[in-house]
């Protein structure tokens, strides 16, 4: 999330590419389901703010160097919001599609 919310952490930053490191480390643990065990609640799940640390403690130890998880991050989110472009232009194709034969359906067979 780029803009803090309700019910959720703020994490303060000296710069700003402190704060891009720890978005996209925070990112790539919650895309890689690093932190589904740790989710609490039924019905509206949360996670502590113990937990979130030790993953980017985790995170912090395996790579030293954030720039490969940021590059990796930032390459999967371009593909997964081209992936969702594409899913809705098939969609929008399929429903054009329909209509068209809805209509060829519906035509006067002497024309």
């Amino acid at each position: 999330m780029e803009k803090p919310c309700p019910n959720c952490f703020e994490i303060r930053c000296c710069s700003q590419e402190q704060r891009d490191s720890f978005y996209w480390i925070a990112y790539s643990l919650w895309q890689s389901r690093y932190y589904y065990p740790y989710l609490k609640g039924s019905v509206i799940e949360f996670i502590r703010i113990k937990d979130v640390r030790v993953g980017l403690a985790w995170a912090a130890s395996r790579f030293p160097d954030p720039q490969v998880i940021i590059v990796a991050a930032v390459r999967m989110n371009a593909f997964q919001e081209r992936y969702n472009e594409l899913l809705k232009t098939l969609a929008q194709a399929r429903v054009l599609r329909s209509r068209y034969l809805a209509a060829l359906l519906h035509q006067d067979p002497g024309h």
